[in-house]
């Protein structure tokens, strides 16, 4: 009965929080709650105000988006979120431009239906980001110019369904990243001008399509990127090879 009890609590969070998140305001509501939030942080001593914040948390755990605003394009998010396991319906998703203050930022087996999703230029300040086990329909999936702060960065087991997915001069600081077991779908895959950074890059028992992947002008030369996929069905690589080592080697020009 205790278990059933925290059950119902977290899923009353989670529903009060996405109907602040998604209320048909504009998003008035929720940046004023944010923009409250950092005031108290501000408000405490400089040597505190991470410490601080790092004890919250905005839950949105398994909640189902299935009517309200998908567009929360510049929204900051001021301390650690979870969206794991949350059912976004079909119809586009807007991250564009958000902000993550801190992490980790979890969108773990999180399901985004049919339609366009986008974390283009989303920045995901220091902690982890996690899509692991995360599903994708089959619209464009774009994290092009997003930045990733230094933390780990994980897509492990997600599914990026039959679209494109760009990420396109996205920065990655942190120590890792990891597309292990990621499934790339048929759709085209571009890393193009991607910073990997310096820290270690897997693409381990991944499984690749009959698109495109393509690393024209993407550095790799501070990190260690291994590429070890389980299967490239028909996949068609530009301006990259593999050692016999497994290590990802860009060749541009």
């Amino acid at each position: 009965a205790l278990l059933l009890g925290e059950a119902r609590k977290r899923r009353t969070i989670a529903a009060s929080n996405a109907a602040l998140l998604s209320a048909d305001d504009g998003g008035q509501s929720w940046h004023a709650r944010v923009d409250a939030f950092e005031w108290a942080i501000e408000s405490l001593p400089a040597e505190r105000r991470e410490a601080v914040r790092s004890r919250f948390a905005i839950h949105l755990d398994g909640h189902r988006f299935s009517a309200g605003r998908k567009d929360f394009s510049g929204f900051h998010f001021p301390c650690a979120v979870h969206f794991d396991g949350a059912d976004f319906s079909d119809g586009g998703v807007s991250f564009v431009g958000a902000s993550f203050a801190c992490g980790p930022a979890s969108f773990a087996a999180a399901s985004f239906g049919e339609g366009d999703v986008s974390f283009a230029g989303a920045r995901f300040s220091n902690g982890d980001v996690r899509f692991d086990a995360a599903r994708f329909g089959g619209g464009l999936i774009d994290f092009s110019d997003a930045e990733f702060g230094a933390g780990e960065v994980s897509f492990r087991s997600a599914h990026l369904g039959p679209g494109p997915s760009w990420f396109d001069r996205a920065v990655f600081r942190g120590s890792e990243l990891h597309f292990e077991a990621t499934d790339f779908g048929d759709g085209d895959a571009s890393f193009d001008d991607v910073d990997f950074g310096t820290g270690r890059v897997c693409f381990v028992r991944t499984v690749f399509g009959a698109g495109r992947l393509s690393f024209e002008n993407a550095r790799v030369d501070e990190c260690e990127a291994i590429f070890h996929p389980a299967a490239m069905n028909g996949t068609i690589i530009d301006c990259a090879h593999v050692s016999s080592k497994g290590q990802l080697l860009v060749s541009n020009g």
